[in-house]
């Protein structure tokens, strides 16, 4: 059999390789919704993110896989959810503005 560290090793290469498949599959589909920032153009300076337009959301994304999370959007996307692109800051400034319209509202 293999020893400690020979399985350690074998269990750490599969995990790079489901990461760079999540990863190599994530760029895909962010390419596939035109490969820039939706609402800046993005200069490449901040890493592209998936959003779901207007915070149509109805899952959380830290309790999924990357892998998992990836499969997601593509499954959303194939059934017509509307997804775009956003650069890393304008997605935080997205969510940030969409919080404050929610403290701000009337109920």
């Amino acid at each position: 059999g293999l020893s400690t560290d020979e399985k350690r090793a074998k269990w750490r290469a599969e995990g790079d390789r489901r990461r760079k498949r999540a990863f190599d599959s994530l760029q895909l589909l962010i390419q596939t919704l035109g490969g820039q920032c939706a609402r800046c153009e993005g200069d490449e300076t901040h890493p592209l993110t998936i959003d779901h337009v207007g915070g149509s959301r109805t899952w959380d994304v830290r309790a999924e896989s990357p892998m998992s999370r990836v499969k997601r959007y593509w499954a959303e996307y194939r059934a017509g959810v509307k997804l775009r692109v956003l650069c890393l800051l304008c997605n935080t400034e997205d969510r940030n503005v969409r919080a404050k319209e929610l403290e701000d509202a009337p109920f």
